[in-house]
């Protein structure tokens, strides 16, 4: 009788155990499915160095982030388009290269091995091929089209990441002059601006890279941070304004 008491007992404690074990993983298996299924719908990443006068001298100091975000891409099989943009993208801005890291051959995906040494040999050519795009892109339109630039991705089709490697300090057409920006004028700025991203950036992640380098006042760093944190926050994508790009690419919003 002990002996039948002491099994049921031992069968009831490894069924609750099972029940909580089971329902921790499929908490965890929940979160991290609806962010993987969220880029899976969206498998364009956009990597927008800023090409202005002012900022393209100072991109050789964020190859390392090019590369990261590269490798990136590459690791996930995503596609990967890269566009300098200058004081009016809208205008000026073409992406190249663009590279679909998902798109194998079938001889090359059939070997785990040598399609793991084929993506990172496709990952550094496509390295090499962005910084020569950046040495030839020329500054066709004075200034430094950030706002723009947010324009032309979210009028790009299924972009899931956007990438962009500026200071933030914006000056174009339409704009704001951030060293002398009110919160009201802010405000204001966003306002004007929103309805031309309409739902593009809905869901999308912006990486904002380098802001606030060698700006000519803290005030307009940030303006800059407030200003892009509150559009792209209301057109409802998620945004992570640093200096160097998040090691897990995970955005995380706000300045640092």
């Amino acid at each position: 009788m002990i002996w039948f008491t002491f099994k049921k007992m031992l069968l009831i404690t490894m069924v609750a155990m099972a029940v909580v074990f089971a329902g921790c993983g499929g908490t965890e298996q929940s979160t991290v499915t609806k962010a993987d299924r969220q880029l899976q719908t969206k498998p364009v990443d956009l990597l927008m160095p800023d090409c202005s006068g002012s900022f393209k001298g100072k991109l050789d100091e964020f190859i390392g982030t090019i590369k990261t975000v590269v490798s990136d891409s590459a690791t996930r099989g995503r596609t990967l388009w890269h566009g300098c943009f200058d004081g009016s993208p809208l205008r000026t801005l073409i992406w190249s290269p663009k590279v679909d890291f998902g798109n194998l051959p079938d001889s090359v995906r059939a070997n785990d091995q040598v399609a793991s040494r084929f993506t990172e040999a496709r990952a550094m050519g496509t390295v090499k091929k962005i910084e020569q795009a950046i040495a030839i892109t020329e500054n066709r339109v004075a200034g430094s089209g950030q706002l723009e630039a947010l324009e032309v991705a979210a009028k790009t089709p299924n972009v899931g990441r956007a990438i962009l490697v500026t200071d933030l300090i914006t000056f174009e057409a339409d704009g704001i002059r951030l060293a002398a920006a009110s919160h009201a004028d802010i405000k204001q700025t966003v306002k004007r601006w929103l309805p031309r991203l309409g739902d593009g950036l809905q869901g999308v992640q912006v990486f904002i890279v380098g802001y606030g380098l060698d700006a000519g006042s803290s005030k307009a760093a940030r303006s800059g941070v407030e200003l892009f944190t509150r559009l792209v926050t209301k057109a409802e994508g998620q945004v992570s304004i640093t200096k160097d790009l998040p090691a897990d690419l995970v955005v995380g919003g706000g300045g640092r």
